[in-house]
């Protein structure tokens, strides 16, 4: 990479990389069946995750312990999507509410899920081996949503 290419790099934030990285995959044919990113697509994520890392994120699981080094990768910004989608239904429900820092989060995999259209996903993915900052602890889902929503 050239000196001015470094440069100009260094200015983009993380979202920016993102979306390139995402175009040159579509483009290469990597990511068929996906959204194509046109201007209005690109304006929409712009929209929903700039300064994602300043909004809290949502996730509900299923455990009788909270593993307070390993809270998971799949979050959302949206406290209407949370659920638990998966786990033994016999175990007590979590909501967590995290603050993720721009480091904390995957942004390529981030902006992919977005643009799945089979999903409509409000995810955030986090990286393997973040660590987040555990804001709050719901026991059920009707106390965290009058909170939050």
């Amino acid at each position: 990479m050239g000196f001015l290419n470094r440069i100009l790099s260094a200015t983009k934030s993380p979202l920016d990389v993102a979306i390139e990285k995402y175009v040159l995959n579509y483009n290469s044919g990597h990511l068929s069946g996906y959204h194509k990113m046109t201007p209005s697509w690109e304006r929409e994520i712009r929209s929903v995750f700039t300064n994602i890392d300043k909004k809290p994120l949502f996730r509900a699981i299923r455990a009788n312990r909270l593993n307070k080094s390993d809270l998971g990768i799949f979050w959302t910004f949206d406290p209407n999507a949370v659920s638990a989608y998966w786990g033994d239904s016999d175990l007590p429900l979590r909501v967590l509410v995290i603050d993720a820092s721009k480091d904390d989060i995957d942004w390529d995999g981030t902006v992919e899920q977005y643009m799945k259209p089979q999903y409509a996903e409000s995810e955030v993915r986090l990286k393997k081996n973040s660590h987040p900052k555990l804001v709050e602890t719901f026991s059920d889902l009707d106390s965290f949503w009058t909170k939050y929503t």
